[in-house]
């Protein structure tokens, strides 16, 4: 067996440290991934998918034996890996962005519609990647840097890269335009609720989109300017994206207070505007609606709504059962 050359030493580390820190997370996470819902489910997905990628990588590099198909292998396994966890990313930020803006449920919501066919385009660029992109093994004997046994090397055309860098520069500030706009809540379109909770979340999504806008362009600018490239170079770049994008979706999902999740039936926007509601109906009786006395039970003079306080974080589950609360105390009255 041949010995390692120092970049599949640095590329083996590499792989390690995404291994181990993405395990981490995905212990982490374990405890907020029931019950599973669609964002905890990209989220599942998404570190999975990492860990994969990491423990491929590794065993393609850890390869001494380097042959023409694994050489092939190791191109169609970046593109199909990197290009996955791309499309994950953005579900994953198109979903937050309907949790914190939309009044309406998914399908009844124009604006995620919008974003979920704006997503297609990348998968006709990632086809692309197999079209426009190719390998080359060399048996020679190379310098210090390269292979010990042989060369892979994978070029990226720009056919390939061009339409990946635009279209992921575009999709990352598009969708942080919104969380922007969110945040300032200067956008009268989405009417958005000031709830601190939900102002915070969308904090964390602006700055996790931008941090994975700026990995992914570093990366693929240096496959674009310098076409080819290493494959063990390429596997050590990709495997280090698909870590700060875990990274991101984790600072994002990882809510504003301690053991906080933001899932609930209603979107995200809808609730917070109920929530503001409720408090201002809680602290000023006299401007609750009008009721009709027969109607009104026992149960529901007896047993008034816990209302939480406006910007404060609900623990755990806390947000969906008052949505549940107030709604089975409308039904009894």
């Amino acid at each position: 067996m041949a010995h390692w050359t120092i970049l599949e030493n640095v590329a083996q580390g590499v792989f390690l440290i995404c291994i181990i820190a993405i395990s981490i997370l995905l212990g982490l996470s374990l405890r907020m991934l029931f019950p599973m819902d669609y964002t905890r489910f990209l989220r599942f997905a998404q570190l999975i998918l990492s860990i994969g990628f990491g423990i491929g990588a590794s065993f393609l590099v850890g390869n001494s034996d380097w042959s023409d198909s694994v050489c092939d292998g190791v191109h169609i396994f970046c593109v199909i890996l990197y290009a996955g966890s791309k499309v994950i990313m953005y579900l994953f930020l198109v979903e937050k962005l309907h949790i914190v803006t939309s009044l309406r449920t998914r399908f009844e919501d124009p604006l995620w519609k919008m974003n979920m066919v704006l997503i297609t385009p990348f998968l006709g660029i990632a086809l692309l990647g197999f079209f426009f992109t190719g390998h080359q093994f060399n048996e020679d004997e190379m310098n210090p840097l390269a292979l010990a046994v042989g060369n892979c090397e994978i070029w990226y055309g720009r056919e390939f890269t061009v339409p990946f860098v635009a279209y992921d520069v575009f999709y990352s500030i598009y969708i942080s335009t919104y969380f922007v706009w969110a945040v300032l809540g200067t956008s009268k379109s989405l009417k958005m609720a000031r709830n601190e909770k939900y102002v915070a979340l969308a904090k964390r999504n602006l700055v996790g989109a931008s941090i994975s806008l700026a990995s992914t362009f570093v990366n693929v600018m240096e496959m674009t300017l310098n076409q080819h490239q290493s494959g063990t170079l390429c596997l050590a770049l990709c495997s280090t994206d698909t870590l700060v994008n875990a990274l991101c979706l984790w600072y994002v999902t990882s809510s504003v207070a301690i053991g906080s999740t933001f899932t609930q039936k209603a979107p995200g926007a809808l609730s917070s505007a109920n929530n503001n509601n409720n408090q201002v109906h809680s602290q000023n009786p006299s401007r609750l609606p009008s009721q009709d006395p027969k109607r009104i039970s026992a149960t529901s003079i007896t047993a008034p709504r816990r209302v939480p306080v406006a910007g404060t974080p609900a623990l755990g589950g806390d947000l969906e059962s008052v949505d549940e609360e107030a709604g089975s105390a409308d039904n009894m009255a």
